[in-house]
C-alpha cells in the first residue's frame, strides 16, 4: 500500500501542476478500496486508483452532470472540479474543515434523505463514516465516488435503511455487517421502528416541495 500511495501521489502531483492546481505541501488524508484523498489547504483530491475502471456504465458522466458546480444539491460536500483523462480521474472539492458524526441528529439525516429524492440521486453506501459535519455544522455526504449513482426505487430504500442504522445503531461495532445482511430476504429486527423513520421523512419531503411552491 505504501507503494501504491507514494505513487498515487507523484500521478496526482503531475496532474495538479498541469491544471492550475497547486502540488506543494501536498497531506495524505487518508486512503480506501478506491483511492486516497490529499490536501494542500486550498483544495482536497481524491484520487482513484484505478482510474475510468473505478466507475461502472455511465456513473462518472452521471456525477460529472449531477454534482459538479450543483449549489442546488446540500447533502453532499461540493465537487468542484473532475480531472480526468483516458488514465487518470480526481475529484477536486474546496477545502473545508470536516468534523466527524456520532450518530443520533435524526432531522439532518433526513434532510439529506429528502435532498437524495428530491435531485435523483442516491447514496450506496451510506455509513457513520462517510458523512460528516462542515464548518456551518451541516451534515453532509463527504465519500464522492462511485457510491454515488442515479435513483431507482430500491436504490433508494436501501439507502434509507442504512442511514436508519447509521443513525441509531451508530455505536455498534458489527454495524457494517449489520448493513451488509440488508441484502438477505429475512428481516433485521433492528428495523422493527423503520416505519416511524420513514413517516418522518415523507413529512420532511413534504415540506421541502411545498417550500418550493
Amino acid at each position: 500500500m505504501e507503494s501504491l500511495l507514494s505513487a498515487s501521489q507523484e500521478t496526482l502531483v503531475e496532474y495538479l501542476d498541469l491544471y492550475g492546481y497547486n502540488s506543494n505541501h501536498l497531506t495524505l488524508l487518508g486512503f480506501g478500496a478506491e483511492g486516497a484523498v490529499f490536501s494542500n489547504k486550498t483544495h482536497i483530491f481524491k484520487f482513484f486508483f484505478m482510474g475510468h475502471m473505478t466507475f461502472p456504465d455511465n456513473r462518472l458522466e452521471f456525477i460529472s452532470q449531477t454534482f459538479l458546480k450543483n449549489k442546488k444539491i446540500f447533502g453532499v460536500r461540493t465537487l468542484s472540479d473532475i480531472i480526468c483523462d483516458e488514465k487518470t480521474v480526481i475529484f477536486v472539492t474546496p477545502y473545508e474543515e470536516y468534523f466527524p458524526y456520532a450518530g443520533e441528529n435524526v432531522e439532518e439525516i433526513l434532510a439529506i434523505l429528502a435532498d437524495s429524492k428530491k435531485n435523483n440521486y442516491i447514496f450506496t453506501n451510506f455509513h457513520p463514516k462517510n458523512i460528516m459535519y462542515d464548518s456551518s455544522k451541516n451534515l453532509k455526504i463527504v465519500d464522492l465516488g462511485r457510491s454515488l449513482a442515479p435513483f431507482t426505487d430500491d436504490g433508494y430504500q436501501n439507502m434509507v435503511y442504512r442511514a436508519y442504522l447509521t443513525t441509531y445503531f451508530y455505536h455498534r461495532p458489527d454495524l457494517t455487517e449489520l448493513m451488509s445482511s440488508l441484502h438477505q430476504s429475512e428481516f433485521l429486527k433492528e428495523l422493527d421502528k423503520i416505519d416511524i423513520f420513514i413517516a418522518l421523512l415523507e413529512r420532511n419531503l413534504k415540506n421541502i416541495l411545498s417550500n418550493n411552491f
